[in-house]
């Protein structure tokens, strides 16, 4: 059974993105407990962890706009969700609704070749992004009597990071010494403060920190 979604009407042009624009989403319904139920027999309220970066609605301004909407990221299936007359929709995968930044802290989720990243660092010329992972592990029934069922359950994937330098994504090293090929401009400086400080590529804080040093 596919997600239960019907279509959406947006009145919102490109000549409108820059100005005062009414954002008037009807339609575009995700109905998420329904697919659960539909495709792994399973209710939302009876699985353990949850699918979101955060259950909850955060107001977010769509970026190069006055508008604001409260979203939230569904990591397990890549995309935006709204609420809107008690109604939970999706918003629309294009160029016009790319970028949404939250007021209640300093990320934003952009829209980047389809995949949503959540960018924590913006500098002058490199900006940092994550990509959350969630894995769906369905409930199984005990093999035999000595064992237990197994409840399904969303299980939280390590972390994935990217730079973004003068507009090109790519990965972030795990090693040291790759990291520092990025930007070879500052190698001596990045060779210290490597040595002396021993971050963490796999660390959001480390990594805005080493950002922060070399300011770029």
């Amino acid at each position: 059974m596919k997600k239960t979604i019907t279509s959406i009407f947006l009145l919102l042009s490109l000549s409108q993105i820059h100005a005062q624009t009414d954002l008037n989403f009807n339609g575009f319904r995700l109905v998420e407990d329904i697919w659960f139920k539909g495709v792994f027999q399973e209710s939302m309220t009876d699985i353990a962890g949850s699918p979101y970066y955060d259950s909850n609605f955060q107001a977010a301004k769509l970026v190069g706009t006055e508008e604001y909407l409260p979203i939230r990221y569904n990591v397990l299936h890549d995309n935006l969700e709204f609420i809107r007359d008690e109604k939970i929709m999706v918003v629309p995968r294009e160029e016009i609704y790319k970028s949404f930044k939250f007021t209640h802290n300093s990320e934003q989720i952009d829209l980047i070749d389809n995949t949503y990243y959540i960018k924590f660092y913006q500098g002058k010329n490199v900006s940092a992004y994550s990509k959350p992972k969630v894995r769906f592990q369905k409930s199984e029934k005990a093999a035999s009597g000595y064992q237990d069922d197994k409840p399904a359950k969303f299980i939280n994937q390590p972390t994935d990071y990217f730079l973004q330098i003068n507009g090109s994504l790519t990965p972030v090293p795990k090693k040291h010494k790759d990291f520092i090929q990025l930007f070879p401009d500052r190698k001596d400086e990045l060779q210290k403060y490597l040595k002396a400080h021993r971050p963490k590529l796999t660390d959001k804080n480390d990594l805005k920190k080493i950002l922060q040093f070399i300011n770029i």
